[in-house]
């Protein structure tokens, strides 16, 4: 009986990762789009309004302070 909860337990975990990743996707694509752009600007020099953005925004997301 203890396998048996043990297996339900692990396909519940699965389907909830699958769900949560499913739901996170566009997101994800999102945030993979925008960094793909922020590498092609730093070729350009042109990261000044994300250097700004960092400073006022970033040291709030990761708990840093400037």
């Amino acid at each position: 009986m203890d396998n048996e909860k043990r297996k339900a337990e692990r396909h519940f975990n699965d389907q909830a990762v699958k769900e949560a990743v499913k739901r996170m996707r566009p997101e994800l694509e999102a945030a993979s789009e925008a960094a793909h752009k922020m590498k092609d600007s730093e070729d350009s020099g042109d990261d000044k309004d994300y250097r700004d953005f960092d400073r006022k925004h970033g040291a709030r997301l990761s708990g840093r302070s400037y």
